[in-house]
């Protein structure tokens, strides 16, 4: 069984738009994630639909999607790229989900695997470059 973990803020939702025809999730003066929230958010369509494709590619496969802001946050953005379009084993925080990463695990995050404590325990961690780029 493949694993994937997918993280949200500038993965799966850019704070500053990119990727191709990005969409607004948020208004301008909507708060979601923190007390300072005062920019729109786009969504990575590319990288959605290339875990889609890879989830769908075998029933087998495990999604999961995380991030190190609030349990909310996460919900909305899991909801927003797959409710409905693929089931996802998990939805939570990088905190309550690290726990259950296995060696053979493969996560998708813009940090670099040696850079950052949640990545080290994966087999391989792409960019959402890298990921868009092996489903193409």
């Amino acid at each position: 069984m493949e694993r994937l973990f997918v993280d949200v803020d500038e993965t799966l939702v850019f704070h500053d738009g990119c990727c191709g025809s990005p969409e607004l999730i948020s208004s301008l003066d909507e708060e979601i994630w923190d007390f300072d929230f005062s920019h729109p958010l786009m969504k990575n369509y590319p990288l959605a639909e290339a875990v889609i494709k890879w989830q769908r590619t075998s029933p087998d496969r495990k999604v999961f999607v995380w991030s190190l802001n609030n349990s909310d946050w996460v919900n909305k953005a899991a909801n927003i790229f797959f409710k409905g379009i693929i089931p996802l084993e998990g939805i939570g925080s990088k905190y309550d989900l690290h726990g259950e990463i296995l060696s053979t695990d493969l996560a998708i995050d813009d940090r670099e695997q040696d850079m950052r404590w949640y990545l080290e325990p994966f087999e391989q961690v792409f960019s959402p470059e890298e990921f868009v780029q092996l489903m193409e």
